[in-house]
């Protein structure tokens, strides 16, 4: 996998692609599978597309997303083109803090939820796992039994289900059993076969527990990886940004037609404010 490549076609072919949204061929191998492409006219002007790996064209981007308008920039556009992809049915993104990783994502599964919980299409599940990797505190500091605990490293994904649907809805999702925590040190033994599987904060796994994992999806599910390989979001003893679970999956899935990548790696990425900006060019600078 890698970051955007860039191709130069004629002045036709980039009119017909620009505004009518007609795919360009191109020979197979020349692009890396599912990468972002500048595509530039012979007599000048840009747009930013993708190479589709599973058509063997260039093709607009789909950026559409149910609930942001406008995608702030051309990898969240590419994220979001994946999420409605049929063909892309393992994405991986490698962000820093406040990137939209895991609202972009929200934003998709809501509405899917939404219609499951209603009866307008069938039931798909949505599993969610995360290592536990704790900050100084862990699961025995925290009140109820194992699965109540475990909930509370999830509240990034129950408030942007109830801000995005309604007040409550992550728990009546969960009480139909159409979304589950799975706690990811017992996942041994479990099929996860079909609907979406989520796992986060995938940089704090190794390369044993990520086989381990991956053992456990199959070819009927949508699974999205999200983590972070910057140094300061490792918490896991024993790895570092370039020896972790997530650059071990990127490296498997690079040359994968069923297999999108996303970085959302610079301070221009960051949508969360400009706090978080000027902290995270505080830490650059360390």
């Amino acid at each position: 996998m890698s970051n955007w490549k860039y191709c130069t076609v004629g002045d036709e072919e980039f009119r017909n692609l620009k505004n009518q949204g007609i795919p360009i061929s191109v020979e197979s191998g020349k692009f890396p599978c599912n990468c972002g492409v500048e595509v530039y006219g012979e007599k000048g002007g840009m747009i930013n597309a993708i190479y589709d790996s599973n058509t063997g064209a260039i093709r607009k981007i789909n950026d559409h997303n149910p609930i942001f308008p406008n995608s702030p920039n051309r990898d969240i556009a590419l994220y979001n083109d994946f999420l409605l992809s049929k063909d892309i049915t393992t994405i991986i993104v490698d962000g820093i803090f406040g990137t939209g990783k895991t609202s972009t994502l929200c934003a998709h599964l809501t509405p899917i939820l939404g219609k499951m919980l209603r009866g307008d299409i069938g039931i798909e599940k949505v599993y969610i796992s995360k290592p536990h990797e704790s900050l100084g505190k862990g699961y025995g500091y925290l009140p109820g039994e194992l699965t109540d605990k475990v909930m509370f490293e999830f509240m990034s994904y129950y408030q942007y289900f109830d801000r995005f649907g309604q007040p409550g809805l992550s728990h009546k999702l969960i009480a139909y059993d159409l979304l589950e925590v799975v706690v990811f040190e017992y996942l041994r033994g479990r099929d996860l076969d079909s609907g979406w599987v989520i796992l986060d904060e995938a940089q704090n796994t190794n390369k044993k527990e990520m086989i381990s994992f991956l053992s456990r999806v199959g070819d009927g599910a949508k699974l999205v990886i999200l983590g972070d390989s910057s140094s300061y979001q490792i918490d896991k003893k024993g790895n570092n940004k370039d020896d972790n679970g997530l650059t071990f999956i990127k490296e498997l899935y690079k040359n994968k037609k069923y297999a999108g990548y996303v970085e959302l790696n610079t301070v221009s990425h960051i949508i969360r404010g400009q706090r978080v900006r000027d902290m995270y060019l505080s830490l650059k600078e360390d």
